[in-house]
C-alpha cells in the first residue's frame, strides 16, 4: 500500500481518470503534493468534517484562483481517496494478524509501467521481451522486501518471466479472517515456477531476478548482474590436475549464502532516499570479495575411476611330454623338474570366495571369454569380484565394492 501512497505515476493516472485538468495536476507536482500520501496530510482537514472550507482555501492558494465546480468535486474525491488510503495503510501496519491473501503488496500498474520504460531506456543493451522481463509477482515480492525491510532469498525456480506468468495464471479460492474475526472468502493466484536445471536456464532466471530487484528499487542492476557474471565465469576456469570443475550446485550454494549474509547486514534498512547508495548495493560490494562467501567456489578433488589391477605373473610354459606319455623330463633326465609357480593376486584380494569356491582371475581384468551371466562359473572359477569381503558379480576393475 505504501508504494501506492508514494507513487507519483499512480497519483497522476488516478487524477486523470477522475477528470482533473492537467494544469491542476501540474500545479500539484510543482508544489510537491502529487502523491496520495502527501495530499492526504497537506492541510488540516478530514472528509468527515461538516464544512470543506479548509479544502477550498488550500486549493485556492495552490491554484491562485477558485476551482470550477466540476473540478472541485473531482478534487474532493481525490482527497477522499488519498485520506482513505493513508488510513488503510496505517491499519494494515498496525494489525498483528493481517490478511494472508494480501501479504504481498502489489506495485501500482501506472508506477510499474513508468519504471519499466525508465529501465528499458537506461539498460539499452538488453532486449526486453515477455520472455526476458520478470513477472509481476517477482517484482512485487521485492517491493514487499523494500517496504518491510527484511531481505529473503528467492530461489531461481521462482524467478519466472512475464510470459511464463501469463501462461500459468490460476486462481485458487482461499478463506481468511479480517480484523474483526469474520470469515472472508477470496481468491489467491498460484505462484508460477520455471526450470533452472541447466546453465542457460539458471543464467536467464538470475537475470530476471536482477531486473526485478532494479524495478523494485532494491538493488542496482549493474551491480547484481556483475555478481551473477562473476559466478558464471567460474564455470569456464580450468582447475589444477586432480580437481573437478566448479558445478552449478556450487554456484547456487554460493549465491544463497551471500543473500543470507546480506539479509543479516541490511535488516530494517533496505530503503533509501533518491540519489543515495542502496543499502543492498553496499552489502553486495562487501560480500562479493568475502572468503566466507567465496569458499563455496573452492574446487573439490575429482573422483578417480577405479583402475584395473596389474596382471598377475604369467603361467609357466607347458612342459613337453616325455616317453610313454610322461610329462616333463624322464626319470633319467639330468634336468631337474620345475615346481609349479603360485598364482599372484593383488593385496587385499583372495583366490576363493566365502564358501571356499575358486574365483576366475581372467574375469577380474575383463579378459575371460566366458559369455555366461555375471556370478556364474566358467572353467576357471566363479565370475565374482575377488576383493576380500566383496564377491559382488562384477569384475574387480569395474566394481566399486559398495553398491
Amino acid at each position: 500500500m505504501s508504494s501506492t501512497l508514494d507513487s507519483e505515476a499512480a497519483f497522476t493516472d488516478r487524477a486523470e481518470t477522475m477528470g482533473i485538468q492537467k494544469w491542476i495536476i501540474e500545479k500539484l507536482k510543482d508544489r510537491r503534493f502529487a502523491t496520495f500520501g502527501k495530499l492526504a496530510f497537506a492541510f488540516t482537514y478530514s472528509p468527515q468534517s461538516a464544512t470543506d472550507e479548509p479544502l477550498k482555501k488550500f486549493l485556492t492558494d495552490l491554484l491562485e484562483e477558485e476551482p470550477a465546480e466540476d473540478q472541485l468535486a473531482a478534487l474532493r474525491r481525490l482527497f477522499f481517496e488519498s485520506h482513505t488510503m493513508a488510513l488503510t495503510d496505517v491499519r494494515m501496519r498496525a494489525e498483528s494478524n493481517p490478511d494472508p491473501s494480501a501479504t504481498t503488496r502489489k506495485l501500482p500498474v501506472a508506477e510499474r509501467v513508468v519504471r519499466q520504460k525508465e529501465q528499458e531506456k537506461r539498460l539499452g543493451g538488453i532486449v526486453f521481451t515477455p520472455s526476458t522481463i520478470p513477472s509481476n509477482h517477482l517484482v512485487d515480492t521485492f517491493v514487499e522486501m523494500v517496504e518491510t525491510g527484511v531481505l529473503t532469498h528467492v530461489k531461481a525456480e521462482h524467478c519466472c518471466s512475464r510470459s511464463q506468468e501469463v501462461e500459468a495464471v490460476k486462481k485458487d479460492p482461499t478463506v481468511s479472517t479480517d480484523a474483526s474475526g469474520m470469515l472472508k472468502i477470496g481468491t489467491k493466484q498460484s505462484d508460477a515456477s520455471c526450470e533452472a536445471n541447466s546453465e542457460l536456464k539458471l543464467r536467464a532466471a538470475w537475470q530476471r531476478k536482477n531486473l526485478a530487484m532494479d524495478l523494485a528499487g532494491l538493488a542496482t542492476f549493474e551491480l547484481t548482474e556483475s555478481w551473477t557474471q562473476y559466478l558464471f565465469t567460474q564455470l569456464l576456469k580450468e582447475q589444477p590436475k586432480g580437481f573437478a570443475k566448479i558445478s552449478l550446485q556450487q554456484l547456487v550454494d554460493c549465491d544463497k549464502h551471500m543473500w543470507i549474509l546480506a539479509s543479516h547486514m541490511t535488516m530494517g534498512k533496505l530503503s533509501c532516499s533518491p540519489g543515495e547508495t542502496k543499502p543492498l548495493d553496499a552489502a553486495i560490494g562487501k560480500l562479493k570479495d568475502s572468503t566466507e562467501v567465496l569458499q563455496y567456489l573452492t574446487p573439490v578433488p575429482a573422483l578417480r575411476n577405479h583402475e584395473a589391477p596389474q596382471p598377475s605373473t604369467p603361467r609357466p610354459p607347458k612342459q613337453q611330454k616325455g616317453e610313454k606319455g610322461q610329462k616333463g623330463h624322464g626319470k633319467g633326465s639330468d634336468a631337474p623338474a620345475t615346481a609349479p609357480s603360485k598364482v599372484q593376486v593383488p593385496e587385499g584380494c583372495v583366490t576363493h570366495d566365502s564358501e571356499n569356491r575358486p574365483l576366475c582371475f581372467a574375469y577380474q581384468t575383463g579378459k575371460c571369454k566366458f559369455k555366461g551371466p555375471a556370478g556364474k562359473r566358467c572353467a576357471r572359477g566363479y565370475h565374482k569380484c575377488y576383493k576380500r569381503g566383496c564377491q559382488r558379480p562384477k569384475p574387480f576393475y569395474l566394481c566399486n565394492h559398495a553398491d
